[in-house]
């Protein structure tokens, strides 16, 4: 693998395709937020320093807006698969 290969390849290919976008939405989800535009202006997601850190401080933070409907949750209760092509994922519920 090259040093500028991306991790996986990309889903999607063409002008709205983007690729390593792991970082971003690791900080996303660490910072507990759903709902939410994100704007990237080129193919890639910046790499930063290769964690989720500089997206995560609150000089990089949008001000949050709180939504008036009700949070949805999905919840996992048995096994799921998914697959496309040689690509699979299956949700599994959590041990107890």
């Amino acid at each position: 693998m090259s040093p500028t290969a991306p991790a996986a390849p990309p889903s999607k290919s063409g002008a709205d395709a983007v690729e390593t976008i792991e970082h971003c939405m690791s900080a996303v989800a660490g910072l507990g937020l759903d709902n939410l535009e994100i704007a990237i202006s080129g193919p890639k997601s910046p790499g930063m320093d290769g964690s989720c850190l500089p997206s995560s401080r609150p000089s990089s933070r949008p001000a949050l807006v709180e939504q008036p409907a009700e949070r949805q949750f999905l919840t996992i209760s048995a096994p799921v698969e998914a697959a496309d092509g040689s690509a699979t994922i299956t949700p599994r519920p959590p041990r107890r």
